[in-house]
């Protein structure tokens, strides 16, 4: 899963393929102090129950064509016949 965000935007993928962009009243990611939280809501809840693996943050949003550059370079270290 991958997600891309650009003001007032965020696009979805899955397996590198775009699903969906869902619109946001967020026009910019603010600079903090505090922590970053990847798995779960910033209050200590909604918790993620399983894996995450290869995170990347980018100063940028990525086009649908770099996600999936990506997402097949991943994959290519379990692979032996190519990706689909």
């Amino acid at each position: 899963m991958a997600c891309s965000f650009s003001p007032g935007y965020i696009r979805r993928y899955v397996d590198g393929k775009f699903i969906n962009t869902t619109t946001t009243t967020i026009t910019a990611i603010a600079p903090t102090f505090t922590s970053l939280r990847i798995g779960g809501s910033n209050t200590g809840g909604e918790l993620f129950d399983g894996m995450i693996d290869n995170v990347a943050i980018y100063m940028e949003a990525l086009s649908t064509a770099e996600i999936r550059r990506h997402y097949v370079e991943g994959l290519k270290k379990y692979l032996t016949r190519g990706v689909p």
